[in-house]
């Protein structure tokens, strides 16, 4: 996924990362784009497997880590966790 995070044309937004997120099976996700826009957050459910985390500047440079799930069920980890 880093690959073609990093492939993508500058700026890197959150539709190239949800189209890349698509692409590796994760539909299931939370998106945000940091208030001052330099970079997009992501969680997001891999089939049944798992999760991708990480987020993605807008040059490109990513930073995704794969984990497991969360107690509460699927990837998202509530405040206060």
């Amino acid at each position: 996924m880093e690959r073609e995070l990093a492939a993508q044309s500058t700026p890197v937004l959150q539709p190239a990362v949800e189209e890349i997120l698509d692409g590796v099976g994760a539909p299931n996700r939370w998106i945000v784009t940091t208030q001052t826009g330099e970079k997009v957050l992501f969680e997001a459910q891999v089939e049944m497997s798992g999760c991708l985390i990480g987020e993605v500047q807008r040059d490109g440079t990513a930073d995704v880590t794969a984990a497991g799930w969360v107690l509460d069920g699927g990837c998202h980890a509530l405040d206060g966790h």
